[in-house]
């Protein structure tokens, strides 16, 4: 009885542990069904891969192709943000640019009205430069009217001094330069006051009568 009632205890848990692998099997069968359905979606992928492994000329596996594929993608990446780095310089130096460009406009701007107004003050110059080259002609026609006016007047005076000097010949004066033309006039003067004073007593004499 006992070796009846452990048989039944062994047959018990056999028949548990067949219940178990039989879940077991189940779930893995399902899986593998899962597995199954997953590589038969996926094996078009394969396919192609083969086809273009064959197309291409140049692999020899996809292994070869994806690896490509995966140095190519991180080749985008880097010319990517290589172009965005490119493109942000860009656009700094453009603004650099557009910055130097309107300093030089306005630079520009301003030496050209600094231009204007040195033209204009050079206008102005050159216009005052004609009235005042007129104004200097005519200063030195006026002198040269002038010099030969006073040239003439020293002529006559150095005439009529040359008249007093042959009337007071003898007198034992010292002659006057002819250029010191104040002092020949103060000479024709004391002469002439000389003269004046000789008639102005002749006048006055009893005998003195006038024709």
């Amino acid at each position: 009885m006992r070796k009846v009632s452990r048989e039944r205890e062994l047959i018990s848990q056999k028949q548990a542990d067949l219940v178990a692998l039989q879940e077991e099997i189940k779930s893995l069968t399902k899986e593998r069904d899962q597995l199954a359905r997953r590589v038969k979606k996926n094996g078009i992928y394969s396919k192609y891969m083969d086809s273009v492994v064959q197309a291409s000329g140049q692999f020899q596996n996809a292994h070869q192709v994806m690896s490509r594929y995966d140095s190519l993608k991180r080749m985008r990446k880097e010319l990517l943000q290589r172009t965005l780095q490119m493109q942000d310089s860009i656009e700094r130096t453009r603004a650099q640019l557009t910055h130097i460009t309107e300093q030089d406009n306005n630079t520009l701007l301003y030496h050209n009205n600094t231009l204007a107004r040195q033209r204009s003050k050079l206008d102005k110059a050159q216009a005052e430069c004609m009235v005042w080259e007129s104004k200097w002609a005519h200063v030195q026609n006026t002198a040269a009217q002038k010099t030969l006016l006073l040239g003439t007047i020293k002529m006559a005076i150095l005439n009529i001094y040359q008249m007093v000097c042959k009337r007071a010949k003898g007198t034992g004066e010292v002659p006057i330069a002819p250029e010191d033309a104040l002092k020949l006039l103060n000479k024709i003067q004391t002469c002439l006051s000389d003269l004046i004073s000789i008639c102005e007593e002749v006048k006055r004499l009893p005998s003195y009568k006038v024709i």
